[in-house]
């Protein structure tokens, strides 16, 4: 799809099909979050077709009540506008939302049009939420730093697929759990704790992000938020934590946190 020209065709069709406020803010954020899961290929970016996104990341932006998230979602659907697919036990549903203009064209634009849905949101969603933002020593402020470091072209291994996975994991992360987009300066750091890297017999480096880091950074991230603690310095003290006790995913940090709060309660 090309973004601009869908934005131009739904106000468009909007002159002639009636939809609640509510309705539109979810379009524009599942709009923006389909062009924030690109895939560059061959030079093109190309929109996936589907793509998936749990319900409390819709609702922490939007602001829903998960009634209201259920209700604007069938209000899109019944007006043609998104297909969806309801995800398997813990898993988010899939969304496809149907274009104005033309099937999935690719842009051939350098990059993905996120600025724009960034505005868009803006003015929808409030996504700035200055208590949810990082200053230049990790700790909340205002303004998330945008640049810091080498950058991640300058990681070994790096492919522009591998930065898009990379963009749409911290976007759902911040905006799920911090109420904001992900800087690129949070997308580094984010990286740093999730990467693994090997060089080939040929000399040839590949790198990704590895699923169990990605559970336990996650995990990290909940922790902040519920200790009303948004810095990396405490996400990394959750890590370290998690490691000194041998935990290695998701399921062991859950299982772990269970237990102690089994534990306090047979004490009381």
């Amino acid at each position: 799809m090309n973004y601009i020209a869908e934005i131009r065709a739904f106000y468009d069709w909007m002159q002639f099909n009636a939809l609640p406020a509510d309705a539109q803010a979810l379009w524009y954020l599942l709009m923006w979050l389909n062009n924030k899961c690109a895939v560059k290929v061959g030079g093109q970016w190309h929109w996936k077709e589907e793509f998936t996104v749990s319900n409390t990341t819709l609702i922490s932006v939007l602001k829903f009540s998960r009634q209201q998230l259920d209700r604007m979602r069938n209000v899109l659907i019944q007006a043609g506008r998104i297909e969806y697919r309801k995800g398997r036990g813990s898993q988010s549903g899939a969304y496809r939302i149907i274009p104005f203009v033309s099937q999935y064209v690719t842009q051939n634009d350098t990059q993905p049009v996120t600025q724009t849905g960034h505005n868009l949101l803006h003015n929808q969603s409030t996504l700035d939420n200055n208590n949810n933002n990082f200053n230049n020593s990790g700790d909340l402020a205002s303004n998330a730093r945008t640049r810091e470091g080498p950058g991640l072209d300058e990681y070994y291994g790096m492919t522009e697929d591998l930065k898009q996975a990379i963009s749409c994991f911290a976007g759902d992360l911040f905006t799920r759990y911090f109420g904001r987009p992900a800087s690129t300066y949070d997308e580094q750091l984010l990286f740093d704790r999730v990467r693994w890297a090997l060089k080939d017999p040929n000399g040839q480096w590949h790198a990704g992000m590895d699923e169990e880091k990605k559970e336990l950074l996650e995990y990290a991230f909940k922790a902040a938020v519920n200790a009303n603690a948004l810095s990396w310095s405490y996400i990394d003290g959750v890590l370290d934590n998690l490691r000194r006790r041998g935990l290695t995913n998701g399921h062991e940090a859950e299982t772990y946190e269970a237990e102690r709060e089994i534990a306090r309660g047979d004490t009381r």
